[in-house]
C-alpha cells in the first residue's frame, strides 16, 4: 500500500500509556502516524524498540499548550502525508487536592493541557479531517460524567472537554465523526506527573476502586470505535456502574465516591 492510500493518524501524548498503546494498534492495522509528546526521548525511545517503520512516523516534540506549536504540528503532518483521518486527544495531567489547598495556577495548568490545547489542535486539525470524514477522538474519564473528591480541575478538564466534543459533533456530523472514550483507571505512568496543591509532584499513593485496565485495552477499543464511528465508549465495569450511577442517582453516586476517595485527604 503506498502513503497516500494509507490513513493518517495524529495523537498527542504518545509517549506511553494509552497514546503509545493507540499508535502501535493503529500502525498494525496499516495507518501512518503522527504523534507528539513533550517527553521527545522517551518516545524516540518506544519507536526505537518497537522497530516501527520510520518512513511511516512523523514523531515531534513541543509543549501543546502553545498555539502556534499546535498549529505547526498538524500542518506538518498534512504536509508529510497529505492527508488526516483521525486525531486523538490523549495528552493530559492531574492533580489530586482539595480546593481550599490548591493554587489556582495548578486548575489553569490542568485547564491549559486538558482542554485548551484541545481547542487549539481541533481548530487546525478539523478542516483536513472533514475532507474525508475523519474521526476525533477525546480521552476522558469518569471525571468527564461525574465530580471526583479533590480533583476540582482534573474534573472541570474532562467536564469542558465533553461538552466541547459533544457540541463538535452537533455542529459537524455527519463530516465528521466525534467520540469520547471513558475509561476508568488505567494501568500507565499517568499519575507520575499528577500534581499536589501546590503544583509540586504528589508523592503519596491513591485510592482505586474495582481492577486497572490495560492501555492496550483502551486502544484496541479506540481502534475500534474509528471503525464503527462509535460516539460514546465507556470502558471498564466500575467505568459504566458510575455512568449510570452518576445519572440515574446523583445524591447517591457523590455518597458512595466520597466514601471510597476522601479518606486520602484527611
Amino acid at each position: 500500500m503506498s502513503q497516500n492510500e494509507r490513513k493518517v493518524v495524529a495523537i498527542t501524548g504518545a509517549a506511553g500509556g494509552i497514546g503509545f498503546e493507540s499508535a502501535l494498534e493503529f500502525y498494525n492495522n496499516g495507518w501512518d502516524l503522527s504523534l507528539c509528546d513533550i517527553d521527545g526521548a522517551m518516545m524516540t525511545q518506544k519507536l526505537t524498540q518497537n522497530k516501527l517503520n520510520s518512513n511511516r512516523i512523523l514523531s515531534s516534540e513541543f509543549d501543546i499548550t502553545r498555539r502556534e506549536s499546535c498549529e505547526t504540528w498538524i500542518g506538518e503532518t498534512v504536509e508529510r502525508f497529505g492527508r488526516l483521518d483521525c486525531l486523538i486527544c490523549n495528552a493530559g495531567i492531574a492533580h489530586r487536592s482539595l480546593f481550599k489547598n490548591t493554587d489556582p495556577e495548578v486548575i489553569l495548568k490542568v485547564m491549559s493541557i486538558n482542554f485548551n490545547s484541545v481547542v487549539f489542535l481541533c481548530h487546525a486539525a478539523i478542516p483536513h479531517l472533514v475532507k474525508g470524514k475523519g474521526s476525533l477522538i477525546g480521552i476522558s474519564s469518569v471525571a468527564g460524567f461525574s465530580p471526583l473528591y479533590g480533583r476540582t480541575g482534573y474534573v472541570s478538564s474532562k467536564h469542558a472537554l465533553s461538552g466541547f466534543f459533544e457540541t463538535i459533533r452537533s455542529e459537524l456530523e455527519p463530516e465528521l465523526h466525534v467520540c469520547l472514550v471513558y475509561p476508568a483507571f488505567v494501568k500507565t505512568l499517568f499519575d507520575k506527573n499528577t500534581m499536589d496543591g501546590d503544583g509540586k509532584k504528589l508523592t503519596r499513593d491513591k485510592p482505586t476502586i474495582g481492577s486497572h485496565l490495560l492501555p492496550e485495552v483502551v486502544a484496541k477499543n479506540i481502534f475500534r470505535s474509528v471503525a464503527k464511528r462509535k460516539k460514546r465508549i465507556v470502558l471498564s465495569p466500575i467505568a459504566k456502574l458510575s455512568y449510570l450511577l452518576s445519572r440515574l442517582f446523583p445524591n447517591f453516586f457523590t455518597w458512595i465516591m466520597k466514601k471510597n476517595t476522601q479518606s486520602e485527604f484527611l
